[in-house]
């Protein structure tokens, strides 16, 4: 962190449920099995905001601290 304004960026990874085609097949969430990926949904993908997604992420504001380095870390 510097003096002034700073951009913070939080990206979160959690499943690749919310990126892959077949599940957004109307799949109930926690199937899953080799031939999905053969068949997807008929008309083809849908768009992005009808996946059908598993929320992941922060779902709350989170908390930037700066802690100065420990007499230990600085010899």
């Amino acid at each position: 962190m510097r003096a002034g304004d700073n951009i913070i960026e939080v990206v979160v990874f959690g499943t690749l449920k919310n990126t892959l085609g077949p599940h957004h097949g109307g799949h109930a969430l926690g199937s899953a099995w080799p031939g999905m990926f053969q068949n997807g949904p008929k008309d083809g993908p849908p768009p992005g905001d009808q996946y059908a997604t598993v929320g992941y992420g922060l779902f709350e504001p989170f908390l930037l601290q700066r802690l100065e380095p420990s007499a230990t870390a600085a010899r």
